[in-house]
């Protein structure tokens, strides 16, 4: 069964969420991005599988993670190089795979959210790619895809990291390590509707950006993690 979907990866309901990888050892842009950085553990772990030459074309595969609401990321090579542009070919062989595998998963892969595999940096026309996608999984059984087309405003864990920079913009109380014309460019610059948007305001660089990320990503665990255990607590007398 095939769902589609406005939000991210991130936001979707599936146990198992997939992330957009080259074969080069290079999380630089986009989700695989965003993914390297809410998860650093994956990156070292790709990157290291990459100096082997284990990351191959047509070979997805899985990495488990922890204290987030799927169970893992399945890293999906939609490009050979990180310069290079993305391949239909490319897209079908991973999903030929991951179609004939899995059910061989432990556990299990039940629920899997796909992104519009190659059509961001990898230049492929989504028209394209999604009739593959519907051809390979529409009618396996026992498994729910979710399409995100990643066009909602920010939701979950990224609106709370969102909504703690909107503060800190206004009060002027941005984290001590922004200085100079990248604190200022973020003191001036109009909120976006996605928090990943802050890594395209003019004078923010991917280290400044990095640094902002695991801030407010460190800020909205805790938050998430005050708000559940208020859900939680037992009512006293």
């Amino acid at each position: 069964m095939i769902h589609e979907l406005a939000q991210s990866v991130f936001n979707s309901p599936a146990e198992v969420i997939t992330n957009t990888v080259n074969c080069q050892g290079v999380m630089g842009a986009g989700l695989a991005l965003e993914m390297a950085l809410r998860h650093p553990d994956l990156e070292a772990d790709y990157q290291r599988r990459c100096q082997q030459k284990a990351v191959q074309i047509g070979r997805p595969y899985l990495f488990s993670v922890g204290s987030s609401p799927y169970r893992a990321v399945l890293n999906f090579p939609t490009k050979s190089a990180w310069r290079f542009p993305s391949r239909l070919t490319w897209i079908d062989q991973g999903l030929a795979y991951i179609a004939s595998h899995y059910r061989q998963a432990k556990p299990p892969i039940h629920s899997l959210a796909l992104p519009r595999l190659g059509c961001d940096k990898g230049g492929l026309d989504w028209q394209q790619v999604r009739p593959l996608i519907e051809r390979h999984f529409a009618d396996l059984p026992h498994l729910t895809v979710y399409l995100c087309g990643d066009t909602a405003p920010a939701e979950g864990l990224e609106a709370v990291m969102l909504d703690a920079f909107c503060r800190d913009q206004q009060s002027g109380e941005l984290p001590p390590f922004l200085k100079g014309a990248v604190r200022r460019a973020l003191l001036t610059a109009p909120i976006p509707p996605r928090f990943r948007q802050l890594a395209t305001i003019t004078g923010v660089g991917k280290q400044s950006y990095a640094r902002l990320f695991q801030h407010y990503l460190h800020l909205g665990d805790l938050n998430q993690l005050s708000l559940l255990s208020a859900t939680t607590a037992t009512p006293q007398g």
